[in-house]
């Protein structure tokens, strides 16, 4: 782990620029950024951190989980620093789950945090690892 600064736009990663790491709500970020890599010499790590209501219809984590695939790209140019080793990804409650699974796994907050990370992986941590393959990749639950 390294230390970071919560930033909530891309005028803040820039201006924080020599941070050894950032905490970033994709869904906060509605634009990319062309930065060249070496302007962030510095970062070491990056936290992704993403919520969604676990009461929510599966049709809208489905949108969710697409729009979040489609902003984590905006970060790509941070994910080619040099010193970049790591990547957590702090995922919220059931976000990745079905009703179905939700309701085998019952009670059991262990079953579901595995069942919730599990589905994160296959929803994008396989395509992360073949194209960032430099990088550690974590991800853990929150909020539960």
């Amino acid at each position: 782990m390294c230390s970071t600064i919560f930033v909530s736009n891309m005028d803040e990663l820039i201006q924080y620029k020599s941070a050894r790491g950032f905490n970033i709500f994709p869904m906060d970020f509605d634009q990319s950024n062309s930065s060249p890599a070496h302007e962030f010499e510095n970062l070491e790590c990056l936290y992704f951190e993403f919520s969604y209501s676990p009461d929510s219809s599966e049709a809208g984590k489905k949108r969710f989980i697409a729009e979040l695939k489609n902003r984590l790209n905006y970060f790509d140019f941070l994910l080619q620093s040099k010193k970049l080793k790591a990547v957590y990804f702090h995922i919220s409650e059931q976000i990745f789950m079905t009703d179905y699974e939700i309701s085998q796994a019952g009670n059991s907050w262990q079953k579901k945090a595995n069942i919730n990370l599990d589905n994160a992986w296959k929803a994008f941590g396989n395509e992360w690892q073949i194209k960032y393959p430099h990088l550690k990749l974590y991800a853990e639950n929150w909020n539960w």
